[in-house]
């Protein structure tokens, strides 16, 4: 019987081994697993709420979870895929807790459950101010405002008359004069407000737009759709944007 060359003895060993390393790294990793107590910006948490566990946003979740009452305190257990199990699901994790982020980011690794305690970050307060704007149609220049609180009444800014505009910055806009203050009611006894500006074209009248700015905050043009949509209103005397509209501010 032929004895195996020494050179062909060791490479085949070798490939074996090699073989070995291979299957063993294609093995994906195992879900990390986190657990811990959960608490809001206000206290006490349901229980029954899901779970959610992004990269992203990408869902990384490796099974449904609910919160669940523990010890009397609201607890919560999540398995979560990694890279080598989902597409997307490496790198920091967030979770969300009945659609409600938390305030702590997690690392995939660990070789058991990592206890991590969640609080839900404070729900950002948001004003919503439904906002029309108002054009003469015997004089195209005059321009008004009406404003209304969600659950108020509507107020046209007319005390001084038409909105009394100028060319603002580079010259392609004028911009109302005055950037009008609408209190909004928070619903706890306290108010916030948020500055309304109207905004026209210098090269075509005809293109109105609308910005807001929460007190203390930056300001947001809502052009997403392009100027504002005007329609004729009730006797002719005015055009009304066609959409009354709802402007949610994020408060400081």
């Amino acid at each position: 019987m032929k004895r195996m060359k020494p050179w062909i003895l060791t490479a085949a060993v070798a490939a074996l081994a090699l073989s070995f390393v291979t299957v063993a790294l294609a093995q994906p990793s195992p879900p990390s697993a986190f657990t811990g107590t959960v608490t809001g910006a206000d206290g006490d948490v349901a229980t029954g709420l899901s779970v959610e566990a992004f990269v992203g946003d990408t869902l990384c979740n490796n099974s449904p979870a609910t919160t669940f009452s523990r010890s009397g305190v609201t607890s919560y257990f999540v398995t979560v895929h990694n890279a080598s199990t989902r597409d997307g699901c490496d790198g920091d994790i967030r979770f969300e807790i009945g659609g409600q982020a938390a305030a702590q980011t997690a690392q995939h690794g660990g070789s058991g459950p990592v206890t991590l305690n969640l609080t839900l970050a404070q729900a950002a307060r948001v004003a919503t101010v439904h906002v029309a704007v108002w054009r003469s149609t015997s004089n195209p220049d005059n321009l008004y405002l009406s404003t209304r609180p969600e659950g108020g009444s509507w107020t046209t800014h007319d005390d001084d008359g038409p909105l009394s505009m100028s060319v603002f910055g580079s010259g392609r806009f004028e911009r109302s004069d005055d950037l009008i203050p609408v209190d909004v009611d928070l619903g706890n006894g306290s108010t916030a407000t948020v500055h309304v500006a109207v905004w026209r074209s210098t090269s075509n009248p005809d293109n109105l737009y609308l910005s807001t700015r929460p007190e203390g905050g930056t300001w947001t043009t809502h052009d997403d759709d392009g100027p504002l949509s005007m329609s004729v209103f009730g006797s002719g005397r005015f055009e009304r944007s066609d959409d009354l509209i709802p402007v949610d501010v994020e408060l400081e």
